[in-house]
């Protein structure tokens, strides 16, 4: 999973991910073109 991450500060963490799923002909991944995944995550220390 391709993953970015920021350090903002001492305390915070910013994250940047992506999944991106599919492929082609008659197997597991061919019915999961539809389930690509793009997330944010922020975390903050304290």
């Amino acid at each position: 999973m391709p993953e970015i991450a920021y350090q903002a500060t001492d305390n915070e963490e910013i994250n940047i991910s992506t999944i991106i799923a599919g492929g082609k002909g008659d197997n597991l991944f061919s019915n999961l073109k539809r389930y690509d995944m793009f997330m944010l995550k922020l975390k903050h220390n304290f």
